[in-house]
């Protein structure tokens, strides 16, 4: 057979002779060998043999084309070890195949796994290693977002799996079963589809009829950073065996763990009326108020409220950790914290345990402070109040500076006009946008200092 003109698809087999493209090949499958002279091109199609003295810019093909110009691709190899499979082709090819990726032609594979003995076939999830097998591994959904399962048209013991090529920069790609620990989106373990039983993989095992992860060798980082596992659902248990060990993570229920290896956990709690709504960004309404943290590593805790101290440490502003403009969502990493000497060590996390009342004022003319969340730096003590905050060193009087409201400071209770008769403010007052109605000063007030008006 002589081509002259474009071939874009079909299926051609013959066991004498072989296929002369002086075209264009856009698709089809050829199961005999094609001569591509110079004039040729090969765009798209799966090839058993191909003696190239043209031009190649995509295809599938059962090994990498040599001579004329053959555009850069990889060898696709399938790895059937602990699969329980004895079979696996690729568009028909036994074995690994070498693919060109082309933008302009989808390079569509399909991968028939063929189980021994015969038996149901289990729809099992690939893992995709890229390079060496100590390359990163990423999910066959995740690196061909086409990708599909079918049994439709497969024989009784067989699955097929189908997906558009991509490009990748390494010299070899390799699909296996999926055996490492990986977190849906819904922070459940991936595991065969459709399941809804106990199925496992290297190192751990997850029983799906009541929700039971356990890992049993290996480090497990729940963080849902780069390279980290996804965060878990509050609604799944945790249970962690002598020989695996936790080094970041956040979770609703106490894990169980057996032997050492792992920290004891740190609990947290949100104090008040808001809840959590999101850990390590896996957003629920299901987490509540208490979480058990590995303190260890950092995790990012979301409230219905915002956050605004830590074991009454204010968080304000950027002046301690951590710093961020909307203090809905902090990064909580119990082992800097106590490193760091800001909350103490071998204690419980309290989140929002500060009062954050309205001002009140103590018969000697100082504001109240106690219960309030604060910050401490050395001498200095800085206290965080309902539009208000204070500032003092140690042994000297507090400056009060008032942000918003309106104040009666005839009255211990200046902002709701009653308490008891307070006879003078004895300390520092700085008002930085509120009204100030009445009232008897020790001190000189710096009114509108130091943004407003300063009559």
């Amino acid at each position: 057979m002589i081509n002259n003109g474009k071939i874009s698809g079909g299926y051609f087999f013959s066991s004498s002779s072989s296929l002369i493209n002086h075209g264009s090949i856009t698709g089809g499958k050829f199961l005999h060998a094609i001569s591509n002279e110079s004039s040729g091109t090969i765009e798209n199609g799966t090839f058993i043999s191909v003696t190239n003295n043209g031009t190649i810019n995509g295809g599938i093909f059962r090994k990498k084309p040599e001579g004329g110009h053959v555009a850069k691709g990889y060898t696709l190899n399938v790895n059937l070890q602990n699969t329980g499979i004895s079979r696996a082709t690729i568009n028909g090819l036994n074995g690994g195949c070498y693919i060109i990726p082309n933008s302009d032609h989808d390079t569509s594979v399909t991968i028939e796994y063929t189980f021994s003995p015969i038996s149901q076939p289990i729809l099992f999830p690939i893992d995709v290693t890229f390079g060496d097998t100590n390359g990163t591994p990423c999910l066959l959904k995740d690196w061909a977002p086409s990708a599909s399962y079918s049994t439709d048209h497969a024989p009784s013991d067989s699955f097929f799996v189908t997906f558009t090529a991509p490009s990748t920069g390494t010299d070899t790609v390799t699909l296996s079963m999926l055996t490492r620990l990986v977190i849906d989106k819904d922070g459940y373990p991936v595991g065969p589809m459709g399941s809804n039983k106990k199925y496992s993989g290297n190192g751990w095992n997850f029983d799906a009829s009541n929700n039971t992860l356990t890992l049993e060798s290996g480090d497990y980082d729940f963080s849902g950073e780069e390279n980290a596992l996804r965060p878990l659902n509050p609604n799944v248990h945790l249970a962690v065996e002598s020989g695996a060990t936790l080094t970041v993570g956040a979770f609703k229920n106490m894990p169980t763990v057996k032997g050492a290896g792992t920290d004891p956990f740190k609990t947290v709690t949100l104090n008040g009326t808001g809840s959590i709504t999101a850990v390590n960004g896996l957003t629920s309404g299901d987490w509540g108020n208490t979480l058990y943290v590995v303190p260890t590593g950092a995790n990012t805790i979301t409230a219905s409220e915002p956050i605004r101290d830590i074991n009454l440490k204010a968080i304000y502003d950027d002046v301690v950790y951590p710093t961020q403009g909307d203090l809905s969502t902090i990064l909580l990493n119990v082992g800097w914290l106590e490193y760091h000497r800001y909350i103490e060590e071998n204690t419980n996390i309290v989140l929002n345990q500060g009062t954050y009342s309205t001002l009140k004022m103590a018969d000697d003319g100082t504001p109240i402070t106690t219960g309030l969340a604060r910050i401490s730096d050395g001498n200095h003590h800085t206290y965080f109040g309902n539009g208000w905050h204070s500032q003092a060193l140690s042994g000297d009087p507090d400056t009060v500076y008032l942000e918003s409201g309106n104040y009666n400071f005839l009255y211990t209770d200046p902002v709701n006009k009653k308490g008891e008769n307070l006879r003078s403010v004895n300390c520092g007052i700085l008002n930085e946008g509120s009204i100030i109605e009445d009232g008897v000063f020790h001190n000189a007030v710096a009114n509108g200092w130091p943004n407003g008006d300063p009559t």
